[in-house]
């Protein structure tokens, strides 16, 4: 996962920040919470583990939120990432840029993984993972990583957004290529990996 990673972060840090749609006529607007702090700041409260990295968490998931809902034609801007992951991306880019304002870093981030993310709702694909547990994934981003895994060649015939024992094997196939236990499930790792070569300004 670190070359895919780090590829994200030079997809991020390369970005221009698109002028904010919503504003006041002068493109102000006022910064609430951990969006106003530097990302030096926010890398340092992550680096405590205290109650504050749950605030950064909340404040994550609010901001991701807030672009789903105003943010025409987008339904889910990150369909298939753990708050979790984007908290991990997110700390790795601030760490090499202390100064930046950490709701700027953020902007950066969604919009550099636009090319996953759901324009609009897409019925849930429930997947057996074993022992009781089922994994969600939505069928959109299922036909996605499909059509990934046709184009790298790990998978042929078409994508249908279900999963079944044909895209399990080419799942399986392309997590043993990048050095992955073989599961042959859609986690974020895998998908990251996945996707890391669509994501661009």
């Amino acid at each position: 996962m670190r070359t895919t990673v780090f590829a994200l972060l030079g997809s991020i840090a390369a970005g221009a920040l698109q002028p904010a749609a919503a504003s006041d006529s002068e493109g102000r607007f006022a910064l609430k919470g951990i969006g106003a702090i530097t990302c030096k700041r926010m890398v340092d409260i992550v680096s405590a583990k205290d109650e504050r990295t749950l605030l950064l968490i909340g404040w994550l998931e609010g901001f991701v939120t807030s672009e789903n809902q105003r943010v025409t034609g987008l339904f889910d801007a990150t369909p298939w990432q753990p708050t979790e992951l984007l908290a991990m991306l997110l700390t790795t880019h601030c760490q090499n840029r202390p100064d930046q304002p950490v709701y700027q870093a953020v902007q950066l981030m969604l919009e550099t993984m636009r090319a996953t993310s759901l324009k609009t709702q897409s019925p849930v694909e429930l997947i057996d993972i074993g022992d009781g547990q089922k994994m969600e994934i939505y069928r959109e981003i299922m036909r996605l990583a499909q059509q990934r895994l046709i184009e790298l060649e790990y998978l042929s015939g078409g994508a249908d957004g279900k999963y079944g024992p044909n895209t399990a094997a080419g799942i399986r196939k392309f997590q043993e290529s990048i050095g992955r236990e073989p599961n042959g499930f859609p986690d974020s790792d895998t998908l990251l990996n996945l996707f890391g070569g669509l994501f661009s300004n």
